[in-house]
């Protein structure tokens, strides 16, 4: 507990502000705090949260006599009620002192804000912006180029010169663009730097703006990004709107176009209600149940199952028997017969429904472990066989909710305070034995996970252990090939820090090693007070872990011999924005691998965002301990800001990087219908109608106007820019789980490598398919195929533009054709 109790007994009502006296008669305002925390968590939350609430407001036991006078008593104590006093004073002191620049910031930024709500909202945006009415602007000069590694796309770049729009040529120079029929789509403003007046200098702030603009009728979009300029005007807070504003240098602007249909087929939208008494329709899985080569998606939570029949996609129940309420859910033959079953995690512990090799569940689910006092909140399960015994593992790792119980991640970049994750090494007959401590993974094991894989990195003894939490980032586990895992974040090398979200394997820069995406978050409110310079006590003696902690996404590049190396330049799919799910594959087939981001977490009435108050005053008022006065405080203040229609890292677009990831990569969803602003969750992609281009799938979370989820679909049709070979390893009795297995090809020249691995993408699993983006390449040269207890294939002379069936050496099986090159390793 960071606070001291300040009034030692002492009656402390008066000047009690008015929302503590409504909390005393109106109960706990749960609906708002609910809406901060994971949807499927909610039913385990209320009744806890309740009770902590209680007890902490009711530290005495009522006696027999106390009669009417303790039924008049209020409900918060009077200890309670002076600490809540002081904590809202303490924010408005912080305000007016520490923070008073950038409030300041916050209170010009609500013009852009205000801006930015007003053509969110508008019939007619055009109309609106017309009567915006700016003082001088700054506009580029663009110059029309094809874009790098993209040639179907047009970029336009400032050129040299600039054309100044004066404030009466506002309305005309818009006109252009009405009269060219462009219609104003999508618009995005956050505000990034801040600079107070100094001496005859004005007051300046840099915005990132992203707006898109349609065409309907020609088939024609386009993207603007890039940096907004404003110096405010010298009296800015005695005016309004637009007129706060001196000048706009937009002349940084630029451009992506692109002319013609989307090559994104939606396939199935569909609105899904939650099951009753639970608050979520994930996890999201994918996967080819019946072994026919067409996965399948299956929602866990909805006990659905859609597949996909003569170009449209049915759903049907996934078991006979309704497992009830889950939290996490994994597919993998877990019992070596060849059928994948189904694990999940419910209130009572962690279960298996055992599937048949048809694709079937119809027994009844048996228990795997029964749930215990340390078991909270599971999150994600990913299995491998981590000692090659020739039978699956599995991992579970848990969270723990921020704000819950009034408390929060401690310290905020180095949090594990969570609930622990488990290692479970399967004995057989659908037995696990907890082996967590004995494999040397204790000291950061109470990490708050979100996502977690087994996978091997670097070739040397077997499965690895990957583990991105919120509040973290990520954590390598490296096999020592004795049972032992060793913690080893000095082999990433610069910072391994972040809100980690989720997590993606690929081959990015196409050298034939296996490389890690970890997906965070960024924060606009970071970025201003790092450039103003300013930093309160209490996060931490390093301001620079602030700026470490919202880099955003990390993309680490193996170096070979169990090292990576981070790329540093914080642009493109590193600044995704408040990132979810991720998934990688070479959607256009140009032999370079794109990333897929889901983005969003509240998005309400206004787009004015809670951010910054974590930032400015929540850390510091709250530590890894429970605390009913900072509960309380927290809920009242989630009321007068989400509750009256502020958002929490709102209207954030998803993001489609296509490119090489060395910072040229462009994104293209909102040119091609994938960028809507949904506050997206899980991300995932698959062959769905076997054409040998990757479709994606991702569902979105509404809380506003209606609270409401989805699940979307949408095939892939990007005019391919060159060909591609696919690999589904074969299920069968006796025939090891390709989970972590990796096959590595060449091709063209280039040489690279992909992986099977479950847990990575938040709350979804992908398939059990590996596919390669070829490029120009005319035929495969090479592929060497990995499994996971250490046997190898080499395979030469395969043919493009298939998927190749690949079984385990020595097995029945319908292999591939090609020569067989090598067998065992």
């Amino acid at each position: 507990m960071k606070r001291a109790a300040i009034c030692q007994g002492q009656p402390c009502t008066a000047g009690v502000p008015q929302w503590i006296l409504v909390l005393t008669t109106n109960g706990f305002m749960m609906s708002l705090f609910m809406r901060s925390i994971p949807h499927f968590l909610h039913r385990w939350v209320l009744l806890p949260g309740i009770l902590w609430l209680m007890v902490g407001c009711h530290p005495e036991k009522p006696t027999p006599d106390s009669g009417l006078s303790n039924q008049a008593r209020p409900m918060i104590n009077e200890i309670s009620l002076g600490n809540l006093q002081f904590m809202e004073e303490q924010e408005e002191a912080m305000n007016r002192t520490l923070w008073a620049q950038e409030q300041r910031a916050q209170e010009l930024g609500k013009t852009m804000e205000d801006l930015w709500d007003t053509l969110r909202l508008s019939s007619d945006r055009w109309n609106d912006l017309k009567a915006w009415h700016p003082s001088l602007t700054a506009c580029p000069n663009w110059e029309a180029s094809p874009a790098p590694l993209a040639s179907s796309f047009t970029q336009y770049l400032p050129g040299s010169k600039t054309t100044t729009i004066q404030p009466h040529e506002w309305p005309a120079w818009l006109d252009q663009w009405i009269d060219d029929g462009w219609q104003l789509e999508t618009i995005e403003i956050r505000h990034q730097q801040f600079t107070p007046s100094h001496a005859s200098e004005p007051a300046k702030s840099l915005f990132h703006l992203q707006v898109s603009l349609d065409r309907k009728q020609a088939n024609d979009r386009m993207w603007i990004t890039g940096p907004v300029w404003v110096d405010w005007q010298k009296k800015a807070f005695s005016e309004e709107g637009a007129n706060r504003i001196q000048r706009i240098d937009a002349s940084g602007l630029k451009a992506l176009r692109w002319q013609g249909a989307s090559p994104w087929l939606p396939a199935l939208s569909r609105y899904i209600q939650p099951p009753t008494n639970a608050d979520s329709i994930d996890p999201l899985l994918i996967a080819d149940l019946e072994g026919d080569g067409t996965p399948e998606i299956i929602l866990a939570n909805k006990n659905l199952v859609f597949r996909f029949q003569n170009e449209t996609f049915h759903s049907s129940p996934l078991c006979a028997f309704s497992p009830g309420l889950l939290s996490t859910a994994l597919l993998a033959d877990i019992n070596g017969d060849g059928g994948l079953d189904f694990i999940y995690h419910k209130h009572e512990g962690l279960f298996v429904s055992p599937g048949s090799q048809e694709g079937v569940f119809d027994q009844y689910e048996i228990p795997i472990r029964k749930s215990d006092e340390s078991i909270h909140y599971p999150m994600v399960l990913s299995a491998g066989d981590i000692d090659q015994d020739g039978d699956l593992d599995l991992f579970m790792g848990q969270y723990r909710i921020p704000y819950e119980g009034g408390a929060l991640p401690t310290p905020f970049h180095d949090a594990n305070d969570g609930y622990p994750f488990y290692l479970l090494e399967n004995k057989g007959d659908f037995t696990f034995e907890d082996i967590t401590s004995s494999s040397g993974l204790t000291s950061r094991r109470h990490r708050r996970v979100y996502s977690a894989s087994l996978v091997d990195l670097d070739h040397r003894n077997g499965l690895d252990v990957v583990v991105v939490s919120d509040f973290a980032g990520v954590d390598l586990y490296l096999n020592q090939g004795n049972g032992q895992w060793e913690w080893s974040n000095q082999e990433l090398e610069e910072e391994t820090h972040g809100f980690g979200m989720a997590h993606s394997f690929s081959d990015f820069n196409r050298d034939g090693r296996l490389d890690l995406l970890m997906i965070g978050m960024t924060s606009p409110t970071v970025r201003r007070l790092d450039h103003l310079g300013i930093h309160r006590e209490g996060l931490g003696t390093d301001p620079g872990l602030r700026k470490s902690m919202t880099f955003g996404n990390r993309l680490f590049l193996s170096k070979g011999e169990g090292a990576w190396a981070q790329r540093q330049q914080q642009k493109g799919v590193i600044l995704a924005g408040w990132a979810w799910g991720c998934t990688s594959a070479d959607f256009d087939l140009d032999g370079r691998i794109d990333v897929y981001v889901a983005n969003g977490l509240e998005s309400r009435q206004s787009v004015r965002d809670y951010e910054s108050e974590y930032w400015l005053h929540d850390a510091f008022l709250a530590d890894s301990e429970k605390d009913s006065d900072a509960y309380l405080y927290f809920k009242q203040k989630f009321e007068r800001t989400r509750g009256q229609g502020m958002s929490y890292g709102g209207y954030e677009s998803n993001r489609l990087f296509l490119g090489t990831l060395d910072g040229t990569e462009l994104d293209v969803a909102p040119l091609w219908h994938v960028g809507p602003q949904w506050d997206a969750r899980n991300v995932g992609s698959a062959d769905f109608d076997q054409d040998g281009r990757q479709d994606l799938v991702f569902t979105h979370f509404e809380t506003w106007p209606d609270a409401r989820q989805a699940l979307r679909v949408y095939l892939n049709r990007i005019p391919r820019k060159g060909n591609w070979i696919g690999f589904q390893p074969e299920r069968g009795a006796g025939i090891p789980s390709s989970l972590g297995l990796q096959i590595q090809v060449e091709a063209g020249g280039m040489n690279r490598v992909a992986t099977i691995s479950s847990g990575d993408s938040y709350r979804t699993q992908h398939p059990s398919v590996i596919h390669f983006g070829l490029g120009e390449a005319q035929r495969v040269d090479q592929a060497t195929i990995r499994w996971p207890d250490g046997t190898q294939e080499t395979l030469g002379g395969l043919g493009i533009n298939q998927y190749v069936p690949i079984g385990y050496p020595g097995a029945d099986s319908t292999q591939g054709k090609g020569s067989v090159l090598s067998g065992k390793e």
